[in-house]
């Protein structure tokens, strides 16, 4: 059960997000404020979601938690609505680095390095679920759910790692949809931003002939995997069946979601 504190860090993580879509709409403004700026496109030299000093765990094997790979998710699908500006997004750090490398690797003995242990951190499989599958086509859809409110800023925090956000309100799904690279399948990642199972229902014109389903949950949001337990969180898959189980898709609590829908033609 997570304390009020708790809680309000779980919403302020999985809301880091929207203060990179104010900065890219902020970029978006200056760059059309001149004629001369039309040329030029945003790169982002690394991004990551991790928790900021004075929250969290200490131990830097342990900092990167479910809730910051849902913070990861979301920024990944801000890049993608993005994408006609936004044209690369370098993760940091791939290995070990600082306290949020999505590969963590340890001696195998501690008297004497013999050689290494290797595991995959939650932001490690987002990372992987987001690249087996690279949209080319980004489709527009609406979504309608629930908002909820950022707290307050923690008294704990620097106010210079504030989200920048206007009106503190946001949905608790955050979805994008995309046509693949192989121009059969749409697909849409959906990121549940809550502590409670989300019921998602498509209308879809069109019924699709297969449904897969990649998820990756904990019902602990801030569970990590380490050398013990290397895939406490991964992906899991699902195949559904759009004739019998109809087009509504559950997404569990703070979960990481690709829906694939396979369709006869686009």
């Amino acid at each position: 059960m997570l304390t009020p504190n708790s809680l309000d860090e779980f919403k302020y993580m999985v809301s880091m997000p929207e203060s990179i879509q104010k900065i890219i709409d902020e970029m978006r403004a200056l760059l059309a404020s001149q004629d001369s700026y039309n040329h030029i496109e945003i790169g982002i030299t690394e991004y990551n979601i991790a928790y900021p000093n004075g929250i969290g765990v200490k131990r830097r094997p342990d900092q990167h938690t479910l809730e910051c790979a849902l913070g990861i998710a979301g920024a990944l699908n801000t890049f993608i609505r993005n994408a006609d500006i936004v044209k690369i997004c370098n993760f940091s750090d791939l290995v070990n680095g600082w306290n949020g490398g999505c590969i963590r690797s340890h001696p195998s003995d501690k008297k004497e390095i013999q050689g290494m242990n290797i595991y995959g951190t939650p932001a490690y499989y987002v990372l992987k679920m987001y690249a087996d599958m690279k949209p080319k086509y980004l489709l527009k859809s609406n979504i309608i759910c629930d908002n909820y409110q950022l707290p307050e800023l923690f008294e704990y925090l620097d106010s210079s790692i504030n989200p920048i956000v206007n009106e503190n309100r946001f949905s608790a799904v955050d979805a994008v949809a995309c046509i693949a690279e192989n121009e059969k399948d749409v697909v849409v990642f959906a990121v549940n931003r809550t502590l409670q199972e989300i019921n998602l229902i498509f209308n879809i014109n069109e019924n699709p002939i297969n449904i897969t389903v990649l998820q990756i949950e904990n019902t602990d949001c801030k569970a990590i995997n380490n050398l013990d337990n290397k895939e406490n969180i991964i992906i899991i898959e699902q195949k559904i069946n759009p004739i019998t189980d109809g087009i509504e898709i559950l997404l569990k609590a703070n979960s990481i979601n690709k829906i694939i829908f396979e369709f006869a033609k686009i």
